[in-house]
């Protein structure tokens, strides 16, 4: 009980707004996807979808889909299915011989 004074959660601003609809993505950089087919975890000549990588479990949940970026180098000729991806990432793609498609 505070007397006849402002109650503190009253006194201090909200910030923010939190979207219900906003979709989160699982995210894969071009630097994993190098290191992972360098590993043996991933298989360059299949198709890579986000269900190879929960296969591979390099992700853990699919949430609404797969976004890659375009951090690192990627020297293999991969085909990736994906729902979102980066400009960036599409050229280095295409650049090294693969091709990304939307799902």
């Amino acid at each position: 009980f505070q007397g006849g004074q402002m109650p503190i959660l009253r006194r201090f601003p909200k910030f923010g707004f939190n979207n219900p609809f906003a979709k989160e993505y699982a995210t894969i950089n071009l630097g994993d996807i190098e290191k992972f087919i360098a590993s043996g975890k991933i298989d360059a000549s299949a198709p890579i979808t986000i269900d190879t990588l929960m296969t591979a479990k390099i992700i853990n949940r699919a949430k609404d889909g797969l976004k890659v970026l375009a951090k690192g180098e990627i020297k293999s000729s991969v085909n990736i299915i994906a729902d979102k991806w980066s400009k960036t990432a599409e050229q280095a793609i295409v650049k090294a011989g693969g091709s990304i498609k939307n799902k």
